[in-house]
Formats: C-alpha cells, structure tokens, sequence
C-alpha cells in the first residue's frame, strides 16, 4: 500500500492512493498474431485506485479509510488472482491486457 496527500491528479485537494497487485495465467488460443505467447502463460498486474476529495473528514482528518479501501480493492482483485482468465472468460475472448 502507499498513500499521498500532495494533490490529486484528479485535480481534487486531497487523495488517498493505494497499490495492490494480482498474478493470473491465460492464453490467447493460439492466434498467430502473439507469436510465443499465444499459448498458456502468466502475468503480474498492478492495480493503482485513487480516492479524491475537495475535503479532508473534518473529525478524522483523511479521505478514506485506508484498510477500508485495501479491502474493497483485495475483494475486487480476488475474482482474478491466482485464477486462469480463459476459465473466468470462458466464451472465448481474447484476455489482453487491454481487455
């Protein structure tokens, strides 16, 4: 996790930033146009969420509990951590990262 209050680039007065990172494997079903790694293989992500405020919590003096948002971005990464996306997207699809 990391945090910084210097200014968001939400243009905001105040942010909380937080950083987490998933693993998974995929494939892109052979299609030629990925050479190599067309076939089965992993990656790492890194996932960046940033909260923005005009205003600081007047009673706690910060944008957001931290472990709160560390839990509501572990619960959203856990669909795809450690999991193989051609079985979470089974149809089919082609898993890249712009996906």
């Amino acid at each position: 996790l990391f945090l910084w209050m210097s200014g968001c680039r939400a243009k905001s007065g105040f942010s909380l930033g937080i950083r987490d990172s998933l693993m998974i494997a995929h494939s892109f079903h052979g299609h030629p146009a990925f050479g190599p790694a067309s076939g089965m293989h992993g990656a790492t992500y890194t996932c960046d969420v940033e909260f923005c405020t005009d205003d600081i919590n007047p009673e706690t003096n910060w944008v957001f509990d931290i472990g709160e948002a560390a839990s509501i971005l572990s619960t959203v990464l856990a669909k795809y951590n450690l999991k193989n996306l051609d079985e979470v997207f089974d149809n089919g699809d082609l898993t890249t990262t712009e996906f």
